[in-house]
């Protein structure tokens, strides 16, 4: 096999070169398994694998991984040859963004050894010169510090600015609240603020109580703290350190969802520890427990915590939010309608306006007759006549259960003609299929 080394003078590099050419010709030598037979145990070799994506997939960082004795010695070569072609001595190395392009383009085996060398490559050069990749990036107007890649982009900002926070925190401060779009602000001060929290907590939680309006990301999106590993928690104390206030409600209910995604039985332990006040703070701050609801499945454990469904719906009611209304009404009060329909409906109907309210509340009909059909009948008898109740009653009957389905189509034949076409056309509508406008 012929390397595509290019000539360097002599020096370390070099010696690593000959000695990986000559690691890859021995492990071409060794006869397959077939005529050999299986390698004597397992070798552990340096290899350069990707960490578990967290925010932003740049973050890689290199680890040694052992390789089973039942790898090929073609595999090995290839690997050894991308570890060689992603420069194993930084220092010798000169980094420039267009290899970064190349090596984003380039098309990689996912079953080989070793980690995807543009995240390699990139790691090392934003550990070895930061600012130089900072200005690259810059230079080429490249938003979200990222490049495109075979099938999708390449974000590398985490790694920039992650990595600059430990050599030069307050020029990477500086840069990180340069950027022209929030979303590049927020997430590369949180970078900053990650690798401070290691190497200067007392400036970590001052800088993030400084910016803490910034960093709060908008309702219904993920937290800019990742929650994946075992520091979780430590990350929720770190946050619920920050001066009391709005922004600081923002940012915990961001990241409590966050930890329902990756760790539920724990999350749901820790709402059972909280006061009420800590609770209410979450609640106003957006925790909808989206986490729970679309995770748990039938794990009781990752049940929706208790008490909060209560102190949504009466937070909600008390904002007067109608985009908050609506997106309650779309999610929570369906779920609801399974259990206590009559409440959901009447809090709809006090609560929704306009058109919303007659398409918003009709849907409850539904899913209220699947698992409630008598209570959900007495309902819709309480309705004055109307667009609601006619299309409510083409819900009820789409809703109902086999042995109850004549008995709600025979209501539609009590309606007038005009009601009757506007409740059959509500029978053929699919579960998901509303737009919930109004004003």
């Amino acid at each position: 096999m012929r390397l595509p080394i290019q000539r360097r003078e002599k020096g370390p590099l070099a010696a690593t070169v000959v000695f990986i050419a000559a690691g890859i010709a021995g492990w071409l030598s060794v006869p397959p398994e077939s005529a050999a037979g299986p390698l004597s145990g397992a070798s552990a070799l340096p290899s350069p694998v990707l960490a578990p994506a967290g925010r932003n997939a740049g973050a890689a960082a290199p680890v040694t991984a052992a390789v089973s004795g039942q790898t090929s010695s073609g595999a090995v070569a290839a690997r050894l040859e991308r570890e060689l072609l992603t420069a194993l001595d930084p220092g010798a190395t000169h980094y420039s963004g267009e290899r970064l392009m190349e090596l984003c383009m380039g098309e990689y085996a996912q079953d080989l050894p070793g980690g995807n060398a543009a995240f390699e490559y990139a790691w090392r050069w934003a550990k070895t010169a930061p600012e130089e990749m900072h200005a690259w990036f810059r230079a080429r107007g490249t938003g979200e510090f990222s490049l495109p890649a075979r099938n999708s982009n390449y974000g590398f900002g985490n790694s920039i600015f992650s990595e600059w926070a430990k050599k030069d925190p307050d020029r990477a401060i500086a840069a990180a609240l340069q950027g022209e779009n929030p979303n590049l602000r927020r997430s590369s001060l949180a970078d900053v603020i990650e690798a401070l929290r290691v190497t200067d907590p007392a400036r970590a939680a001052a800088l993030t109580a400084e910016n803490a309006a910034l960093l709060v990301t908008p309702p219904n999106s993920s937290s800019l703290f990742s929650a994946y590993g075992k520091e979780y928690r430590t990350t929720w104390d770190f946050l619920s350190a920050l001066p009391p206030g709005k922004d600081r409600g923002a940012l915990l209910a961001r990241f409590f969802d966050e930890m329902a995604r990756y760790h539920r039985k724990e999350t749901s332990d820790l709402w059972k520890e909280l006061s009420p006040e800590s609770r209410q703070e979450l609640v106003a701050g957006g925790f909808s427990g989206f986490g729970f609801r679309t995770l748990g499945g039938d794990d009781k454990s990752a049940s929706v915590p208790e008490g909060l469904d209560e102190l949504r719906r009466d937070q909600v009611a008390a904002d007067g939010d109608p985009e908050a209304v609506k997106a309650y009404l779309r999610i929570e009060a369906l779920k609801w309608a399974e259990t206590d329909p009559a409440a959901a409906i009447a809090w709809s109907r006090e609560h929704v306006t306009g058109e919303a309210q007659v398409t918003g509340t009709a849907r409850l009909f539904r899913t209220g007759a699947e698992h409630q059909f008598d209570a959900t009948l007495a309902a819709w008898q309480s309705l004055p006549d109307g667009g609601l109740r006619a299309r409510a009653a083409g819900q009820l009957a789409a809703g109902a259960p086999a042995d109850r389905k004549a008995e709600a189509e025979a209501l539609v034949a009590t309606l007038s003609p005009a009601d009757q076409a506007t409740a059959k056309a509500a029978m053929q509508e699919t579960r998901g299929g509303f737009r919930l406008s109004g004003p």
